[in-house]
């Protein structure tokens, strides 16, 4: 997985600004892939059927 070197200085912006610690270059690309790895292990597109499903148990009072 490659990321730009614009994405790269976002990633490190945005880590500077979260956590109050600034990073390299190396670290900023293991942590970038490892929380798009992440993402990909975990993150499952929901159907439409789904959708409708959960969308009308949303809509539902709460007992």
């Amino acid at each position: 997985m490659g990321f730009t070197d614009e994405q790269l200085d976002s990633y490190m912006t945005l880590h500077k600004k979260e956590f109050n610690e600034d990073i390299d270059r190396a670290e900023a690309l293991r942590s970038a892939t490892a929380l798009v790895n992440m993402v990909r292990l975990v993150y499952k597109p929901m159907t439409k059927a789904d959708y409708i499903k959960y969308s009308k148990i949303a809509s539902q009072p709460l007992e």
